[in-house]
């Protein structure tokens, strides 16, 4: 401060006049500044506004001014000596679309990856691996609601999930591995029990001994017979 000397000869009355600090206004667009006004040190909190339909907010634009994070929707500074203009900017939203996993089927994007912008369209085709097959109970959801696809040709199942708004989860139903019975019966006269094995597709099968008799005859194997043709197994 500064320092007075004078010489006291009568009764007096000093009174001092002190100016007010300065205050600063800070600007916020997309947004609010707490408090709006300050004078240099205070603590000032920005928080972001809403983000518009389809967008997210993305991070702060201050002059002049050292944050954090401005990559935080609500942040905080000491008010410099001077008016701040923060500016609180928007990006398009992005969605991720969850794949399905499931044994049997080759899942394909078509076109971009599993990130997708608002209102952007997700297509997708599904194809049953070989030794798979759809069951009546086969459908394609979309967070738990059946999907139609847009085409089915030579087994290639198309989708589209149109305008999307949110994250998606694909999921599969109604697909298993090709299963079959394997009868194993006796020729013409022959006795025994009938043998049936379940088997699925692409599984060895190993088949039974000799099960049925037939008087005068030695079972010696199996014979499979499929499009007119017959194919023989002898028995080990």
């Amino acid at each position: 401060g500064t320092t007075y000397d004078w010489e006291v000869l009568d009764t007096c009355t000093i009174t001092a006049t002190v100016a007010p600090k300065p205050t600063y206004t800070i600007t916020v667009i997309n947004g609010t500044a707490d408090p709006a006004t300050a004078t240099a040190g205070t603590t000032i909190t920005l928080t972001a506004g809403s983000a518009p339909a389809g967008q997210v907010f993305d991070k702060w634009e201050i002059e002049g001014v050292t944050v954090a994070d401005v990559n935080s929707e609500r942040i905080s500074f000491a008010m410099p000596a001077r008016p701040v203009t923060a500016t609180a900017n928007y990006k398009t939203a992005t969605y991720t679309v969850f794949e399905p996993e499931m044994d049997g089927v080759q899942f394909t994007v078509t076109g971009s990856a599993s990130s997708v912008e608002h209102g952007e369209d997700y297509s997708f085709t599904i194809e049953l691996l070989e030794g798979y097959r759809t069951t009546n109970t086969f459908k394609v959801l979309v967070n738990g609601s059946e999907l139609d696809p847009v085409s089915v040709n030579d087994g290639v199942y198309t989708y589209t999930i149109e305008n999307i708004t949110e994250s998606k989860t694909i999921s599969v139903q109604g697909v298993e591995k090709i299963w079959f019975w394997l009868s194993c019966l006796g020729g013409p006269d022959g006795v025994g029990i009938k043998s049936d094995i379940k088997k699925y597709y692409g599984e060895p099968v190993t088949l039974p001994g000799a099960i049925f008799t037939r008087e005068g005859y030695t079972m010696i194997g199996w014979g499979t017979r499929h499009d007119d043709t017959t194919i023989t197994y002898e028995l080990n």
